[in-house]
């Protein structure tokens, strides 16, 4: 316990993997399950947090949750659902689907030759899933629909799939991060609208030369009205969800889920020029991608308008007042003991 009974805490802007399961309530996940009308099929719920902690994953499973997407394939393999995760080398997929037990795992791809590289890498072992993703928009990964072979690209890449021994063609991967945090709703309903026309054009392409998805994935927690109003996906995934982060709440209609984790800090000292404290939660602790975190009185609490964060480096940070508010809240903390939820 901390020596002052004040003690700040930062509300993150990207869910933080280290403890995740704490802060973890059923308030915080039925919201999302309990809306029978997200989607008619399936839903994966996304998060590199919870696919990385079993007790997450556990807790998501016990719900309508179908999978588990995972930004590499050895977080995958927790669930016994399916799980979309990419993946380029033999051993992490032979242990990824050793580990899952029962679980059905796949993987993204796209390129012919990194198909090549997946089937030998199944080759002895279960039958592997392979989704091609496809780039709507994200200009980070995937085959891109709009080049100069059109969607012809990723037909090729499917059929390389189908052809391929101990593949199975299961569909396509058509996420689009960024939309997530397209702060007017008219603009991010409108990037979701084009998304999901490239996504279309893909899906017909696919049917005509006899390749229909099976799965066509993508979709966040910023996005998902949009995306299953529009009906192009028939499988969202979802994951900050679940822990939320302080970068939603900044878009103008913020999705209807509750801040879950929150970072615990420990005053250390004052700041040596000028009026602040210096915490022991530095970049280590947070993640500033999408700039600082917020600083709250206490989970749930309101975010102090008057105090900001700035980075101290890798160990430390520092809250520093932007008003007299904030200067009178920093005045009452004193330097005690504690360390990161």
């Amino acid at each position: 316990p901390a020596a002052s009974s004040t003690v700040p805490y930062l509300r993150n802007t990207n869910p933080c993997p280290a403890s995740p399961t704490l802060g973890m309530t059923r308030e915080t996940r039925d919201p999302y399950f309990s809306h029978s009308d997200l989607m008619s099929s399936s839903r994966s719920p996304y998060s590199s947090g919870s696919c990385r902690s079993s007790s997450v994953t556990m807790l998501l499973s016990l719900s309508t949750a179908v999978g588990f997407a995972a930004p590499v394939p050895a977080a995958a393999a927790v669930g016994r659902v399916p799980a979309p995760a990419k993946a380029a080398s033999r051993s992490p997929l032979t242990s990824g689907t050793a580990a899952g037990g029962g679980a059905s795992v796949s993987v993204l791809t796209d390129s012919v030759s990194n198909v090549k590289g997946l089937a030998m890498a199944a080759d002895g072992g279960p039958e592997l899933g392979v989704l091609v993703e496809v780039d709507v928009g994200q200009a980070r990964t995937g085959v891109d629909p709009c080049g100069s072979e059109g969607a012809g690209a990723v037909v090729e890449v499917a059929r390389a799939i189908r052809d391929a021994d101990n593949l199975r063609y299961r569909g396509i991967h058509v996420y689009q991060g960024a939309l997530q945090h397209v702060r007017g709703a008219e603009a991010r309903r409108s990037e979701v609208e084009r998304s999901a026309t490239v996504a279309g054009e893909v899906v017909q392409a696919l049917a005509e030369a006899g390749l229909p998805p099976e799965v066509v994935t993508g979709g966040g927690t910023g996005s998902f009205p949009d995306d299953r109003d529009i009906g192009v996906l028939n499988d969202l995934q979802p994951g900050s969800f679940c822990m939320m982060d302080r970068d939603y709440a900044l878009n103008d209609d913020p999705p209807d889920f509750s801040q879950a984790l929150y970072i615990k800090t420990a005053v250390l000292c004052g700041v040596r020029t000028g009026p602040g404290v210096v915490v022991d939660a530095g970049s280590k602790a947070v993640d500033l991608v999408s700039g600082p975190p917020s600083v709250c009185e206490g989970p749930g609490g309101a975010v102090l308008d008057g105090v900001r964060y700035v980075s101290g480096g890798d160990e430390h940070g520092c809250l520093k007042p932007t008003d007299e508010g904030g200067r009178e809240w920093l005045g009452g903390l004193e330097p005690g003991g504690g360390g990161l939820l």
